[in-house]
Formats: C-alpha cells, sequence, structure tokens
C-alpha cells in the first residue's frame, strides 16, 4: 500500500487525486490536528499512534493521503512518499490560507482574534518547526520510498506518476484559494527585513529542506 503525507498548501490535493485516480480507491486522513498544540496528538503522541493503531490493525484501502504524522502507520508495510515545500513559502502559505477565513478550531480563532502577523505566525512553535518537530518529530526520513518537491512540482509529480506505474492524465495544481494570496505573499516577499528574520526563525527548518531536498 502507499502512505502519502500531504503538507498543507503543497499540492498534495492534486497528489492525492493522481493517487486516487491510479488505485481507484484511497483512505483521506486529516484528522490529526497536527499544528494544533492543544489536539490529543500533540498532548501525547506516543498515546494516540497506540491508540490509533490499535483500532486501525489493517486499512483496507490501498492508499492513505492527507495531513497525518507518518509514525502512526509504522505497523504497516507501506511505500512512504511527500512532497516538501521551502519552508518560508510554505509558512506564508499556511498563514493567508489560516487568516484568511473565520474557525471554530480554538487554536486558530485565537491567532485570528489576535490579528498574528506573518512573524508571530512563525514564532510559534509548530509553525517553526513545522518540519523539524511538528510534522517529522521522531520520524525517520529515510524510510521515505519517494520526496518530491513543491518547487520542481510539474517534473516531480511526473516523476512520482513513473514511480508509481500511473498514467493517468494529471490534474491541476491548485494554489491557495485565497483571492489576495499572491499579492499578500508577493508583499511579504519583497520586503527583505522580514524575510531576513523569517529565515532566521526558520533556520532549522531551512536546514532541513535543503538536507532532504537533495536526496
Amino acid at each position: 500500500m502507499i502512505v502519502s503525507v500531504h503538507l498543507p498548501k503543497t499540492g498534495g490535493s492534486t497528489v492525492g487525486k493522481v493517487l486516487e485516480s491510479h488505485f481507484g480507491s484511497l483512505r483521506r486522513d486529516n484528522g490529526d490536528a497536527v499544528a494544533d498544540p492543544d489536539s490529543p496528538f500533540n498532548r501525547d503522541r506516543q498515546a494516540y499512534r497506540a491508540q490509533f493503531q490499535a483500532e486501525n490493525p489493517i486499512i483496507a484501502e490501498p492508499a492513505v493521503h492527507g495531513h497525518f504524522w507518518l509514525n502512526k502507520y509504522d505497523h504497516l508495510d507501506a511505500t512512504r512518499l511527500v512532497f516538501l515545500r521551502d519552508p518560508r513559502e510554505r509558512l506564508l502559505s499556511n498563514y493567508f490560507h489560516w487568516m484568511g477565513a473565520p474557525s471554530r478550531a480554538p487554536f486558530r480563532a485565537r491567532m485570528i482574534e489576535n490579528s498574528a502577523t506573518v512573524l508571530d505566525f512563525a514564532r510559534h512553535n509548530s509553525f517553526r518547526y513545522f518540519y523539524t518537530q511538528t510534522y517529522f518529530g521522531g520520524v525517520d526520513m529515510k524510510s521515505f520510498d519517494f520526496i518530491g518537491l513543491f518547487e520542481d512540482f510539474s517534473v516531480d509529480i511526473l516523476r512520482l506518476q513513473q514511480f508509481l506505474g500511473a498514467h493517468q492524465e494529471i490534474p491541476h495544481l491548485q494554489i491557495n484559494p485565497h483571492e489576495n494570496y499572491a499579492q499578500l505573499a508577493g508583499e511579504v516577499r519583497s520586503d527583505t527585513r522580514l524575510m531576513s528574520e523569517l529565515a532566521d526563525l526558520l533556520a532549522d527548518d531551512l536546514r532541513f529542506y535543503e538536507q532532504w531536498s537533495r536526496r
């Protein structure tokens, strides 16, 4: 079976469609609330993993795709996939997506209510260490059989199809749905001081990205 980790705003919808088209069925797993410090996952990861594996000793579908911690599936013999994105770009996309619409989730609602800035967002450990702790904490990155890059998405989605032996038409890449995302993100990128501060805050994740994007 295939286990595909979809990091927010990294072309995951397109990857999911490729998998679903190829296999005919797909389990979507978006319930971990990985970036929410108040979630059961973040309160006790090992207990969360043990409960999940007890409730899901097998997976009927040939593929799983979504927002989740990879290690909760480490009881399965599976091929593991992920697409990474430059941490600065990933954070900007995640920030404008989160701040662009009301939410009943307490943590996200607090961020919106407090009018969190991009740097406020980046200072929060869930996003500052989004790769090194939040999503891939305790995960052996060498266990991934395929690592693609959002920055090379048009090439790597073809490489993924070759890896899978898939031949279906590739769906259109979905971008951030925030109507002003391109303009707002462009304004942040043009602020060299802000981008420098962002790079300093995300230094650990940037090193992680550089290491695994060369794999």
